[in-house]
């Protein structure tokens, strides 16, 4: 079964009737649409998802004011890009490739558990110059979850230290959902 729910097809499973289908739809609607491929968010085949798909990371580009800001999205959980000791605010901002729809980002700090901030914010940017916070979180030893307040589609996003922590801000990985 195929549903058109937002501009995304989703793929279903029957469920054994129209009506739970139709419930599961409006609850993938709400929850979990993102994404900025044009695929299915819900794929019955083998290694199927229910998240949306952002752009490939491969086309991902990252800049910012911490050392080797390119192994924050590298793929490998050995890597970091870490806080040049002394800069103030730290900073880092990904580009997607083109405007995403996504309200979770995660930052994985890798082996380094400690490295995270006391706080950081999240801003996006449809063009790279002007960009607008979303929201301000703890950050949290291992891995800090960012869930956002609500939807943003955005090409841009941002993420600045507002309070350091003890140790250099390390992002080994970042994810977004």
């Amino acid at each position: 079964m195929r549903v058109h729910a937002a501009g995304t097809i989703l793929n279903m499973k029957p469920t054994g009737g129209i009506h739970r289908a139709a419930s599961l739809a409006v609850t993938i609607g709400v929850f979990l649409i993102g994404g900025c491929i044009d695929s299915g968010i819900y794929d019955t085949e083998e290694g199927g998802s229910l998240v949306g798909k952002l752009t490939p990371r491969e086309t991902w580009k990252v800049t910012g004011n911490i050392n080797e800001p390119d192994k924050a999205i590298d793929g490998n959980l050995a890597t970091a890009a870490v806080n040049v000791e002394g800069v103030n605010p730290a900073w880092l901002t990904v580009d997607l490739g083109k405007q995403c729809l996504f309200n979770l980002a995660v930052i994985d700090h890798g082996r380094n558990q400690y490295g995270f901030a006391r706080r950081i914010a999240v801003y996006t940017s449809d063009d790279g110059k002007e960009f607008t916070h979303r929201h301000t979180v703890s950050g949290k030893r291992r891995v800090t979850a960012i869930l956002l307040p609500h939807f943003v589609l955005a090409r841009y996003v941002r993420f600045q230290v507002v309070s350091p922590g003890d140790k250099p801000w390390s992002i080994a990985e970042l994810f977004f959902q």
